[in-house]
């Protein structure tokens, strides 16, 4: 008998590998649809081994959609399911045309596009940034103006994801060359998918940062984790670290999530994973962001680690239409933390990672002769290290020790 098959929009990025051990763990067929280029140089040997049935696609095509939906009837799906930011839209196109389980695709640009998803937090009444929304510099300053919007500002691409184009602008001076960031990159990397290349400007939410990780089946959502998030300070926040779980008193940890499912489902989440930026400010919970798929950031690994549930394979089961984990107290604490470079410049030595107590993963991004950018935002990046404890401090401990192993040399 043939087995069914999880049709995957693109398996590229830290995620990648960890769905598709899910799926075949599962006794599933694995399909993954990608660019014939980034298969052949992008993919790694394990990643490629791992795939049953590579697909071949342009995700640039207007056509994609039905293509995909072709491409789901001819090997059986029984579940559509991404890693990646940009296709969580198409991911819900596409159970929808297969009759499968996913979210609502008449929501979909409002789970993907930061402006509409303003847009449809608002009139839903979440706590969210007061947000404006142009097309280029001159109408962005008129619309902070018009609308009051004090500095500082937040300025951010309509479409990009990992903190790409995303600057904090202290005053009017400052707008120009932010908003030239954010359009900066117009094409989606790498697939080349064009983006919506406007602009947002959003009211400063200050406080620590979180992510919410959620799963939902048949519209009943369940919280799997919160996160603590590690950024950079200044202009650009690049995420440096995130650890499972918050240190949250019950009554912040109650704040965050109840607000974090009014945003979801708003934004039409109704089966699948997802993934919700969150800040706690004077007393409030304010929404920043969410997206409708797993974390990045090897965050799945940490959920898993840290709780005891297989987040990915749970993401699995509920595509599928399978029942959502229990989820109990996390039973010990883990953490990633990113390596990225002071300046930019080029790699003279980049050695292996030395095994160190309480690491798990390690892993250098980089080779002797790239050329990478400063830490202006999560993809300038030259190491990951993550670790697992029973307690914060040791997990801190471990981790900061075996960062300081980490040896990458510049030019």
């Amino acid at each position: 008998m043939t087995k069914p098959s999880i049709l995957v929009l693109e398996a590229f990025g830290n995620i990648g590998e960890t769905l598709v051990d899910a799926i075949r763990a599962g006794g599933r067929t694995v399909v993954v649809a990608t660019h014939r280029d980034i298969y052949d140089e992008r993919y790694t040997d394990r990643l490629r081994a791992g795939i049953d049935v590579p697909v071949f696609v342009d995700y640039a095509s207007p056509a994609i959609g039905a293509e995909l939906i072709e491409i789901g009837r001819r090997h059986g799906a029984v579940a559509v399911v991404t890693g990646w930011e940009f296709f969580t839209a198409l991911a819900s196109e596409v159970a929808a045309g297969l009759g499968l389980p996913g979210n609502e695709p008449a929501l979909g640009l409002a789970a993907r596009n930061k402006w509409h998803m303003a847009q449809t937090l608002h009139d839903a009444g979440v706590n969210h940034a007061a947000t404006v929304h142009a097309d280029d510099l001159e109408g962005l300053a008129q619309q902070i103006d018009g609308h009051g919007l004090e500095y500082p500002v937040v300025v951010k691409p309509a479409e990009n994801a990992g903190s790409v184009g995303v600057s904090v602008v202290n005053d009017p001076f400052e707008l120009s060359a932010a908003v030239k960031e954010a359009q900066a990159w117009p094409m989606e990397f790498p697939h080349d998918v064009p983006l919506d290349n406007s602009v947002l400007a959003q009211s400063y939410i200050g406080g620590r940062e979180y992510s919410v990780e959620s799963l939902a089946a048949d519209g009943e959502i369940r919280h799997l984790a919160i996160t603590e998030k590690h950024t950079t300070h200044g202009t650009f926040r690049a995420e440096t670290g995130h650890t499972v779980p918050a240190p949250l008193d019950g009554h912040g940890r109650e704040l965050l999530l109840e607000e974090t499912t009014r945003a979801l489902r708003a934004l039409g989440f109704r089966n699948g994973a997802a993934h919700t930026e969150v800040k706690l400010w004077n007393g409030r919970p304010w929404i920043i962001e969410s997206g409708l798929r797993p974390a990045g950031d090897h965050i799945v690994k940490l959920v898993t680690l840290a709780t005891g549930v297989d987040y990915a394979d749970a993401y699995i089961r509920v595509a599928t239409g399978g029942e959502l984990p229990p989820v109990g107290p996390a039973r010990r604490c883990a953490g990633v933390r990113f390596i990225s470079p002071e300046r930019a410049g080029k790699v003279v030595a980049a050695p292996a990672i030395e095994p160190s107590e309480g690491i798990v993963e390690s892993a250098i991004l980089v080779a002797e002769g790239d050329q990478v950018g400063g830490a202006a935002n999560n993809i300038s990046r030259v190491a990951y290290l993550i670790g697992a404890a029973d307690g914060r401090r040791e997990l801190d401990e471990r981790l900061e020790a075996a960062a300081k192993s980490v040896q990458v040399a510049f030019e």
